[in-house]
């Protein structure tokens, strides 16, 4: 969240691929709540977040999953569009 609000509210460049990496290593069971915050604080920032959070396929479901419960159905497709059945 702290590479979110570098990027979002001071205009740091360098904190955007600190975002993407740190958006890769959030434990599953955290990635809604983090959804959820950044729609709040910084929306711009969900598609990368997005983006490299989903770095497995078990974890591009589980945010596909999460993207059609909150109403982004596009974005989920595209996601799932990308991964492998299991």
């Amino acid at each position: 969240m702290a590479a979110a609000l570098g990027v979002a509210v001071f205009e740091d460049p360098e904190s955007l691929p600190l975002l993407r990496d740190s958006a890769a290593r959030v434990p599953v069971e955290e990635l809604r709540d983090l959804l959820l915050t950044l729609d709040e604080l910084a929306p711009a920032l969900l598609p990368t977040v997005v983006t490299h959070a989903a770095s497995t396929p078990s974890r591009t479901r589980y945010l596909a999953d999460l993207l059609d419960e909150f109403g982004a159905t596009e974005e989920a497709a595209a996601l799932r569009a990308g991964v492998p059945s299991p």
